[in-house]
């Protein structure tokens, strides 16, 4: 399994293409309602914006670096323990440049 080299611009790129999938799923709410598996997919597509947001706001890249290259990404930050990974999310709240880089994460 290749690791994925995480840099600021990967950062940038990921958090963009998570908001505008985010905003995707909102304005589809909106606009016509949503079932039971849909609104699990907002859950995640919104928990996911909110943990890239994080990443970003903090430049933390080993989070980020957890969150792409390893199954569980146990990473303790100021005082907080994260245990995300991508597989904890809706499958379709993920936006699909996330698939693109066919992270370890997301490897089953």
């Amino acid at each position: 399994m290749a690791k994925i080299e995480v840099t600021e611009k990967l950062l940038e790129q990921l958090k963009t293409a998570q908001l505008e999938h985010t905003a995707r799923y909102i304005a589809d709410a909106l606009a016509h309602g949503y079932s039971d598996d849909e609104y699990d997919y907002l859950k995640g597509a919104l928990a996911l914006a909110q943990v890239m947001l994080t990443i970003d706001y903090n430049k933390d890249l080993n989070r980020l670096d957890c969150l792409l290259n390893k199954k569980s990404g146990a990473l303790e930050y100021k005082g907080i323990n994260f245990q995300e990974s991508l597989d904890d999310f809706a499958c379709d709240g993920i936006a699909e440049a996330f698939y693109k880089l066919k992270p370890n994460a997301l490897k089953y």
